[in-house]
């Protein structure tokens, strides 16, 4: 089957990306290395950043009966978070040369910490439901794009298939195999390691 969309990766970008398309009613595949809803066996940066203009952004946070609702005003979108957001209003660092950078702020919080398992499963299930086809367990090993479609070759447990799309959404992150093989990266710029 050749779909509108294939995004690859269903991380937060991924999965919202995603389900906007579906919403817009695009045919979404979406493809995901690790079974959706298993447990995450690796550290992720849990927050969002509240600071008015934040890269551009603008964040306004909704919290009623028992959950969260993320807008995003500037990109013109919102995420459901079926939780309370935890509000941080005050921080403190190091910075490189040893310097403390005390940050506080008692108007609007600094951050807004959330359970990054809890907002993935919840993405994904919501994805799922706007019929996004999920391809989980499912690695993506190399992409091309001939101009008219793109094909992602991908390894699962029942071999090597190729997944065909008009377009793709890399969204596998910062080290990701699809978007080097492509070229993607090349202005993206890695501050650390």
């Amino acid at each position: 089957m050749k779909y509108d969309l294939v995004v690859v990766g269903a991380g937060p970008g991924g999965s919202v990306a995603a389900l906007n398309a579906r919403k817009k009613g695009l045919n979404v595949a979406l493809i995901e290395r690790r079974k959706i809803g298993s447990l995450l066996l690796r550290a992720n940066t849990c927050m969002m950043i509240g600071t008015e203009g934040f890269n551009g952004e603008h964040l306004r946070i909704s919290e009623e009966n028992g959950s969260s609702k993320i807008i995003f005003r500037k990109n013109g979108f919102e995420v459901t978070y079926p939780g309370q957001l935890e509000k941080i209003y005050d921080s403190l660092s190091f910075s490189p040369s040893g310097n403390k950078v005390h940050v506080h702020n008692t108007k609007t919080p600094l951050y807004h910490l959330f359970d990054n398992q809890l907002m993935l499963d919840s993405l994904s299930s919501e994805a799922e439901k706007a019929g996004v086809k999920i391809f989980d367990e499912t690695l993506a090993v190399n992409a091309s794009d001939n101009g008219n479609a793109v094909k992602v070759k991908v390894k699962s447990s029942s071999g090597e298939d190729y997944i065909e799309g008009t377009m793709a959404i890399v969204g596998e992150g910062l080290k990701s195999t699809i978007a080097k093989k492509t070229g993607s990266n090349k202005q993206r710029q890695v501050i650390g390691d």
